[in-house]
């Protein structure tokens, strides 16, 4: 009852990164029709192209083993391994290219459905999968189903091809009996031909549904819980938690240094309580003026009392300050487009500077 709940609550599709990490433990949808069907195409190739040719060799040996029937000597092993000796090596010869573009066949199959990896994850011993109840619910459940379905297909079909070609064929079956021996290879080729051909077509059939099902399957499979996606999501991303906490600690770390810098200022422009940005310009240090800090409400208010213990000019530009607080960055120069308005600024400074140093001098 609860793997059915477990696996009715996953509703989501798999993730990219749950998909790849499945694919490189080895778990990838493989369909076990395909390697059937390219089984028979190798065998029908073999049949049609390879071995037309050999049946003629042991069509002549056959021929001479009969026509020299009376001269063999069967007296001893030795007298019979020497008769049996060349049928076998062209046996050989007959059997050799089949294995051969079977094992191909199998290799192909393999290729086709999925990327070529090693991975030892799936020969690995587990306890797991020596569970009675598991081994149960593959019989027992949908995928047991299934391949009983396609078993009970392949029976069916290759049943009724196994009819309707003997029938067809009896005839010709039946006329062996009066022809020369040797020409049995060449009649039995013909007929596994045919069989293997009208099998073959069966096999393609059951290969392409086969296929598209083992890959919904192992989506299905692979699906994954509200829960379990956003444990993933916190796993790729962090913790929310952690990182608002290391962002606030960022913020912090980065308003001290702006508030050990602000007695470095030679301006202050402001609005008088939302935007605070202090500026630091001296001719002889070249370059336009820096940014030491910038600051919004209680921030600005804490830039202005710094620069008014060390008595630093604020100025009070509201469309200045807002403007260079969206757009200025800390420790860099100012734009560009604020070189003039800054400029009259510090220009207006200096002036004020020289006439309180004038005052000075005439009390």
């Amino acid at each position: 009852m609860s793997e059915d709940q477990d696996r009715d609550s996953k509703t989501q599709e798999a993730s990219e990164k749950k998909i790849k990490d499945t694919i490189e433990k080895g778990n990838v949808p493989v369909s076990r029709e395909v390697p059937v069907f390219l089984s028979l195409v190798s065998i029908l190739i073999v049949c049609s192209l390879m071995l037309s040719g050999s049946t003629a060799g042991i069509e002549h040996m056959l021929g001479s083993i009969i026509a020299e029937a009376g001269t063999h000597r069967l007296e001893s092993q030795l007298d019979v391994a020497e008769l049996l000796t060349p049928i076998a090596q062209q046996s050989i010869i007959y059997i050799l290219p089949m294995l051969l573009v079977l094992m191909a066949g199998g290799i192909i199959s393999s290729l086709i459905q999925n990327p070529f990896q090693i991975t030892f994850e799936r020969i690995e011993p587990k306890a797991s999968r020596l569970s009675i109840k598991s081994g149960l619910k593959r019989i027992f459940g949908a995928r047991g189903a299934v391949d009983f379905l396609k078993s009970l297909f392949k029976f069916a079909s290759i049943s009724l091809i196994l009819y309707i070609i003997v029938k067809s064929e009896m005839p010709a079956a039946i006329s062996v009996m009066i022809k020369p021996p040797q020409l049995m290879p060449a009649i039995i080729l013909e007929i596994t031909i045919k069989l293997v051909s009208a099998v073959a077509v069966t096999a393609l059939v059951l290969a392409a549904v086969d296929t598209v099902w083992s890959r919904m399957a192992w989506r299905r499979d692979l699906r994954m819980s509200h829960q379990e996606v956003k444990e993933e999501h916190k796993q790729a991303e962090g913790n929310p938690l952690v990182k608002m906490r290391a962002k606030t600690l960022a913020r912090q770390r980065s308003s001290r240094r702006m508030m050990a810098a602000v007695p470095r200022a030679t301006m202050i422009i402001a609005n008088p309580t939302h935007y605070a940005v202090a500026l630091r310009y001296v001719r002889s240090e070249g370059g336009a003026p820096i940014v030491l800090a910038k600051g919004q409400d209680s921030m600005a208010l804490k830039i202005r009392s710094i620069a008014e213990e060390h008595g630093i000019s604020v100025i009070e530009n509201k469309p200045l300050a807002r403007a260079m607080y969206e757009k200025a960055e800390v420790n860099s120069m100012i734009p560009q487009e604020f070189f003039k308005a800054v400029a009259e600024l510090i220009h207006f400074l200096q002036m004020r500077k020289v006439a309180n140093l004038i005052g000075q001098k005439g009390t």
